[in-house]
């Protein structure tokens, strides 16, 4: 024999069918820092996930090696790259290819150093992470082509000034 079910039990159902499913996305920066917290930027949103640029960024000077840190928040077999813009979110360069590890749980932290480019400098360029997600971890990463809905991103607004000139300094 069934019973109705009490209205507030009625309305708890209905909320969860009709609420938009949470999106758990793969990976995000933590430093430097993002332009937002989101994990879920996908493509075809790139190429920082249909994220506009921000007023805060974090400058450093052309050359310098930088830690890196981002974390992946759902565990899948693939790559992740390093890249940097010098403007418009275009024309980006590789910086880093970084294995995807097994070690640990997730949320699960990564962390490496990059060395930005001699001579280069430019006030709103774009630091962006991309996890490719691939079959599995013994592929090529990355693939080429790299297929259609396979990348997530996560991208931070740098400045990038330019190294003082020690040429002509003289020690007290």
């Amino acid at each position: 024999m069934s019973r109705p079910l009490p209205v507030a039990a009625l309305s708890l159902v209905a909320a969860s069918l009709l609420a938009p499913a949470l999106s758990h996305g793969h990976a995000r920066f933590l430093e430097p820092k993002p332009r937002n917290a989101a994990d879920n930027l996908k493509d075809p949103l790139g190429p920082c996930g249909n994220v506009k640029r921000t007023t805060m960024s974090t400058t450093y000077t052309a050359g310098q090696l930088i830690n890196v840190k981002w974390e992946e928040t759902v565990d899948h077999p693939g790559c992740f790259l390093v890249d940097l813009s010098v403007g418009g979110d275009m024309n980006f360069m590789p910086l880093a290819n970084i294995k995807h590890s097994k070690a640990g749980i997730v949320p699960r932290p990564y962390m490496t150093q990059v060395q930005l480019p001699q001579g280069v400098t430019c006030k709103d360029c774009t630091l962006r992470l991309r996890q490719l997600m691939l079959a599995n971890d013994g592929a090529t990463c990355p693939p080429s082509p790299i297929a259609a809905g396979a990348t997530y991103y996560s991208c931070a607004d740098v400045q990038i000034d330019s190294a003082p000139d020690m040429a002509g300094s003289t020690a007290d």
